[in-house]
């Protein structure tokens, strides 16, 4: 109940949803959905006891609520409360694309137990309104941003109901509190967004194109190889080549797993490999009837030097149990903030909506196995706890600095500044 009152809160009405009312067609969708999210729960969930819940009474109750909805952002909140009620990370409503495009300009993640700004795009309103990296944020809309929460806000100001202002309060190092409403750049799209099941596919297969261009950055400190690695989904037949690259002639190295939300399966398998000269278990993957076995199995090109692992609060599921996994073997030192805790291993669903001129895509996450590491516990709910917890100050964000890395590299033997390390691995403008 509690996460179905932070998701209906609404603040400015979202720009879609000018109109007061929703006509059938669109609750009949709505419908439509939710089915589709009963029956992938029904099928897939790992629990066979669905954590306790009804289905039946659940998504009834779920329908009911429908009926009673004035837009479109209000229907997918419900269905997608419907799904965050099983309390896993994987669990989880995709809505259809927007007609729109929503731009904050601004960035934020908890650091400890605290939140803060982490970027600001350039021309945008929070960058007129004086928001700056660093600033402490004390609310996001409705959240009073928390480390088990934060995730339901981008979830819902990002996904679900994006809005055209959202009201903060912010405190600048130095300076007292304040409440800003900052507007968003908004970006209209088509009115109707349909797809052929061909032209879908050519979508889906793009986006994950560029998504994997943009997963690896590496760099030197001497003779450290410093590895910024952010997603597992890289094409598992580039991984060797991916890997020589990175140790080529380095005696250790940094693996960056900061902001790593993790990715698919197969490449925290293979990627497990390069640095054990044994195949190591990695996990028991525990489903509804049966349990698998994750196994990193020795691969060439051998990484035998010392590893430092960084960490933070937006790493997630694998990047977290590949942390783990070099911690419990102490085969690396992990330094930074505790991880998520959102470990589940989830199957995706895609469904479509037929309309007149295509198809409707959308869909759901739904977890088919809760990941047990080596050492006969879970990291769910729980994260990864650094061997050494070392937070950036919320004036090493004011000020570009990444004490975290410094840290690492001089761990290894290497020196590099805080002002450096930040620039280290920064994307190319």
């Amino acid at each position: 109940m509690i996460i179905f009152i932070l998701l209906l809160a609404a603040g400015a009405l979202p720009v879609w949803d000018q109109a007061p009312t929703i006509d059938k067609r669109e609750r009949a969708r709505a419908k439509e959905m939710l089915a589709t999210m009963k029956d992938a729960v029904k099928s897939i969930y790992y629990d066979p006891a669905y954590g306790g819940i009804d289905l039946n009474t659940h998504f009834a109750a779920a329908e009911a609520k429908l009926g009673d909805a004035t837009s479109v952002s209000q229907l997918h909140l419900i269905i997608a409360q419907a799904m965050l009620a099983f309390g896993d990370s994987h669990t989880y409503f995709v809505p259809p694309a927007r007609p729109v495009t929503v731009d904050y300009g601004w960035t934020m993640q908890m650091v400890g137990d605290e939140c803060f700004v982490i970027s600001v795009a350039v021309g945008s309103d929070a960058e007129a309104k004086g928001v700056r990296p660093g600033d402490r944020l004390l609310r996001i809309g409705t959240f009073t941003p928390a480390r088990d929460t934060l995730w339901i806000a981008q979830y819902r100001y990002s996904v679900l109901a994006p809005e055209s202002h959202l009201s903060v309060v912010v405190q600048t190092p130095g300076a007292p509190t304040r409440q800003i409403d900052l507007a968003a750049r908004i970006t209209q799209g088509q009115k109707n967004i349909t797809f052929d099941l061909e032209s879908l596919q050519r979508t889906l297969d793009n986006q994950i194109s560029e998504a994997r261009k943009l997963r690896n950055h590496t760099a030197r400190v001497g003779d450290i190889s410093v590895w910024k690695l952010s997603g597992f989904d890289f094409d598992p037949g580039d991984v060797d080549r991916l890997v020589k690259g990175v140790t080529r002639d380095a005696t250790s190295m940094v693996l960056d797993l900061r902001g790593n939300a993790g990715g698919f399966v197969k490449g925290l398998e293979l990627l497990s490999g390069y640095f054990f000269d044994h195949d190591v278990k990695i996990a028991d993957l525990k489903g509804r009837k049966s349990t698998t076995t994750l196994v990193g199995r020795k691969r060439k090109p051998l990484f035998e030097g010392k590893i430092v692992v960084l960490v933070d609060s937006q790493s997630a599921s694998a990047a977290e149990m590949l942390a783990r996994l070099l911690q419990i073997e102490k085969r690396a030192v992990v330094v930074g903030d505790r991880t998520s805790g959102l470990t589940m291993q989830a199957r995706m669903v895609a469904a479509v909506m037929r309309t007149g001129d295509g198809f409707i895509p959308y869909g759901a996450a739904v977890s088919d196995a809760n990941p047990v590491m080596s050492d006969g516990k879970s990291i769910e709910g729980v994260g990864v706890i650094p061997d050494e917890l070392l937070l950036p100050t919320q004036a090493d964000l004011a000020g570009g600095r990444d004490p975290v890395l410094s840290r690492a590299v001089s761990l290894l033997g290497g020196t590099l500044d805080s002002v450096a390390a930040a620039r280290l691995l920064a994307p190319e403008k």
